[in-house]
């Protein structure tokens, strides 16, 4: 009986985390890295075009921290995805599959749809040296950067 009992809290542990994740916990631009737009720009970072993103992107393994801990997911060629999480905020982890695509205008944009919620964002993406960082406006350098590794 105690099983069933701490299983049910994990699962109502695990209720209240999941609202977070459509909300922005999970898509937290800049967690912890207080990097914006104007900081990239200073520093000449590059905004990638359409056909550099799809070709960075395409068969990629992404990674992004959280507020709740570190996503990753595996871009396939065919524009489907499938993600995970893991962190302090999740101890169980998460699980999720979506889709991802390349928009004219450029920006990177993914879908995933968690066990109870769905994350779905766009971002410019912009090369400075050997990092990448996702960035919603290309045009407010208050906008928060989030790093993002490719690979």
């Amino acid at each position: 009986m105690e099983g069933i009992n701490r299983n049910r809290r994990a699962s109502g542990l695990w209720l209240l985390l999941l609202p977070g994740l459509a909300g922005g916990a999970w898509a937290q631009e800049g967690a912890g890295s207080g990097i914006r737009l104007r900081d990239l720009s200073a520093q000449n970072a590059v905004k990638l075009a359409a056909p550099e993103v799809k070709a960075l992107a395409s068969g990629a393994s992404v990674q992004t921290p959280g507020a709740l801990g570190l996503r990753t997911w595996k871009n396939a060629p065919d524009g489907k995805l499938l993600a995970s999480a893991s962190g302090p905020g999740l101890p169980r982890g998460a699980q999720g599959k979506g889709t991802w695509h390349v928009a004219n205008n450029g920006t990177y944009c993914v879908k995933v749809e968690w066990e109870n919620q769905t994350e779905q964002w766009c971002r410019f993406i912009y090369r400075l040296g050997d990092k990448y960082y996702g960035v919603r406006s290309d045009t407010d350098g208050s906008a928060r950067a989030l790093e993002m590794k490719f690979f």
